[in-house]
C-alpha cells in the first residue's frame, strides 16, 4: 500500500517534500516487499548478482503464503530462488544467512536429491503433482534458469507541479 511522509526528519516542520513507497517498474508488490519474475536466463550466481544490481537479492520465501504467491504469479518454468547449501552438505541456507527450517521447506517428492553430489542450489518450479505447493529441487547452480529478485518497497518523491514522480537516491 503506497503512502505519503515528509522526508525531512530533522526539522519538526513541513519539508515541502513528499515521498510514497512503491516498487519499481516491472515488479510485483505483495505483503510490502517488492518481486521481479525474470525473462532472461542465467546460473545461480549470476542470478544472484544481477538481483543485487537492484539492490535486492534473490527470493527468500519464508511462509506457505509467500510460496502460493510465488507459485502463481510465476510463468510455467523453473526460477532460481535464494537457497543453497554450498557451503555445507544438506544445510540449506538463505542469502541472508538464515538457515532453512524444515518446516517452512516446500521441497518437492524426493527433493532434494543432490544427484551426482553435485546439485547445491534451489528452484521454484518444478514437476508439480495434483496441485501441491511443494516445488522446490536442488540442481546444479551453474545450470540457467529464470530468477526471482526480492526488495523492500522504494521511496519515490512525489513532485506535484508536474504530477510525476522521481526516484529518490537519497
Amino acid at each position: 500500500m503506497k503512502y505519503i511522509r515528509c522526508k525531512d526528519r530533522t526539522s519538526g516542520t513541513d519539508c515541502g517534500e513528499f515521498f510514497y513507497k512503491d516498487c519499481p517498474i516491472n515488479w510485483q508488490l505483495y505483503n510490502g516487499n517488492c518481486y521481479f519474475f525474470s525473462q532472461t536466463t542465467l546460473s545461480w550466481a549470476n542470478s544472484r548478482s544481477s538481483c543485487q544490481a537492484s539492490q535486492a537479492d534473490l527470493v527468500i520465501i519464508s511462509n506457505m503464503k509467500e510460496q502460493l504467491f510465488i507459485r502463481s504469479s510465476r510463468k510455467a518454468s523453473f526460477y532460481w530462488i535464494g537457497l543453497t547449501d554450498q557451503d555445507r552438505e544438506n544445510g540449506w541456507k538463505w542469502v541472508n544467512g538464515c538457515m532453512l527450517q524444515q518446516q517452512e521447506a516446500f521441497w518437492n517428492s524426493e527433493q532434494p536429491d543432490n544427484v551426482e553430489g553435485k546439485e547445491h542450489c534451489a528452484t521454484v518450479g518444478s514437476y508439480e503433482y495434483c496441485g501441491s505447493p511443494k516445488d522446490w529441487n536442488d540442481d546444479r547452480c551453474e545450470k540457467k534458469y529464470k530468477f526471482i529478485c526480492e526488495k523492500e518497497l522504494e521511496d519515490r518523491k512525489m513532485d506535484f507541479n508536474l504530477g510525476n514522480t522521481e526516484l529518490d537516491n537519497g
